[in-house]
């Protein structure tokens, strides 16, 4: 869309492109955000012990905060069964978009908006920690506490699973499919990353992320550009790093360190009073703009404390 949503401490804030200007959208939330989805009409943000925010994009102070369950929420995703990508001038009908939640239950839950009743669940066995739809809408992939790749086929109104791949690792929290919806990529916590061809689920390239001494970063985001004509692949580490690869060939890299953009200067466009934080090189999250000309970092935040001894 035209708008990047993000978090600030306990707040939610809305960041124009075209404008280049930010407002908090939402404020003083009782939880810490750690995922925010966002459809044409609400905003969600989950943290916590099963909380959630469903705020009405057009009415602002027309909200639900709800405690669905005791499990900790790990990702949002929004998901509509009549969204078809191959009528780019579609206008379907967002009543019907529905919540999709990843928590260390072992479910997947899809759950309908606004009223976050509970529509269908999809049993795995482990913490789930990830979801990523596919863009032509007929896919879903999942990673949790282990190192499979769980692939979905759409099925109805759910999805259901049909084959497992694997990444070497013990956990992930990252996957992502590239604009054609062919390949599926995911990371390990262990700093392992595997490209697949979803048509024969075999492998088309791993690498390794960057190594600080003797241990490989772990993976955290991974970012396919959605552009038919920028072929980019993102992954960003745990800490400090992001690196960029050319989908093409897979031959060409570049790494991105966060520390030293700090260092020459880059500003936070999105958060509004970042005057009292100071920024941790943990990467939070990645987004390509619609036109993948730019890439956006997310980044943790350490709030300034003014201790007086």
């Amino acid at each position: 869309g035209k708008a990047i949503y993000s978090s600030e401490d306990k707040h939610i804030a809305r960041y124009d492109l075209e404008t280049k200007k930010s407002k908090y959208v939402f404020r003083d939330l009782n939880f810490h955000p750690v995922s925010i989805a966002v459809t044409d009409a609400h905003i969600v943000a989950c943290g916590g012990k099963g909380k959630l925010l469903v705020l009405n994009k057009k009415n602002e102070l027309d909200f639900a905060l709800k405690k669905i369950n005791n499990d900790t929420i790990t990702k949002l995703l929004i998901d509509n069964v009549n969204y078809n990508p191959h009528f780019s001038d579609q206008s379907y009908n967002s009543t019907n978009d529905r919540l999709i939640v990843c928590d260390n239950s072992g479910i997947i839950k899809i759950l309908s908006l606004p009223s976050l009743a509970v529509e269908d669940r999809i049993s795995f066995g482990i913490p789930i920690n990830f979801a990523s739809i596919s863009p032509d809408n007929s896919k879903m992939a999942a990673v949790g506490d282990s190192g499979d790749v769980f692939i979905l086929n759409r099925r109805g109104n759910s999805f259901e699973k049909i084959h497992t791949l694997e990444v070497t690792g013990t956990s992930s929290f990252a996957c992502d499919w590239n604009h054609s919806s062919t390949l599926i990529c995911a990371g390990s916590d262990e700093g392992f990353v595997t490209v697949w061809d979803i048509r024969n689920l075999k492998p088309i390239t791993s690498f390794e992320t960057t190594r600080v001494g003797e241990i490989l970063m772990p993976c955290r985001n991974i970012k396919f550009s959605k552009r038919r004509s920028v072929d980019l692949l993102a992954v960003g580490e745990e800490d400090r790093y992001v690196n960029l690869i050319d989908t093409r060939t897979f031959r060409a890299q570049q790494i991105i360190d966060i520390d030293e953009s700090i260092a020459l200067g880059a500003a936070d466009p999105i958060n509004e009073s970042s005057n009292q934080y100071i920024y941790s090189s943990s990467v939070a999250g990645l987004l390509f703009s619609q036109d993948c000309s730019s890439l956006f970092v997310e980044m943790f935040y350490l709030k300034l404390l003014d201790s007086k001894l």
